[in-house]
């Protein structure tokens, strides 16, 4: 099988259009409903304004799991009455902030690039104006490389 160029596809082509967000001020009971109801393994975060804020992910989600978890053993001592405290209630507690984007127009090797460099899995897509226009996640591109030509 002849893997497809990355240099002649770009993010628009592939990208996920129908993205579902959440907003920072969601409560974290509902990142965590959202992420069993859908499997995605991440989220962008907007504002009041529609304009992306933040991206929550699976491990981000793990932080807060790991913190509440210590919270409950008294072998961590302060640590865990500590952890208690940064138990987070809302979207914008938990999320990354300015997560990494990618414009559509962009080549799917520049997305690669993207994902290599700063460890992630997924990038949302914004406009001129960083409004979430879809998402392009590792699966899109493995799947659309390796598709068979037209």
């Amino acid at each position: 099988m002849k893997m497809k160029d990355p240099s002649t596809i770009t993010v628009e082509e592939v990208m996920t259009k129908k993205v579902i967000t959440l907003s920072e001020d969601d409560s974290f009971e509902k990142i965590a409903d959202t992420f069993k109801e859908i499997k995605v393994n991440a989220f962008p975060v907007l504002n009041k304004d529609n304009k992306l804020v933040g991206i929550v992910c699976e491990s981000d989600v793990m932080k807060v799991i790991e913190r509440r978890y210590l919270s409950r053993h008294e072998m961590f001592g302060t640590f865990g009455s500590k952890a208690r405290i940064l138990s987070p209630s809302k979207v914008g507690d938990v999320m990354t902030k300015n997560p990494i984007t990618v414009s559509p127009s962009a080549t799917l090797e520049e997305a690669i690039i993207l994902m290599l460099i700063h460890h992630v899995r997924g990038l949302p897509v914004v406009d001129k104006n960083n409004e979430v226009i879809g998402i392009i996640v590792k699966r899109d591109i493995v799947n659309t490389l390796l598709s068979e030509s037209e």
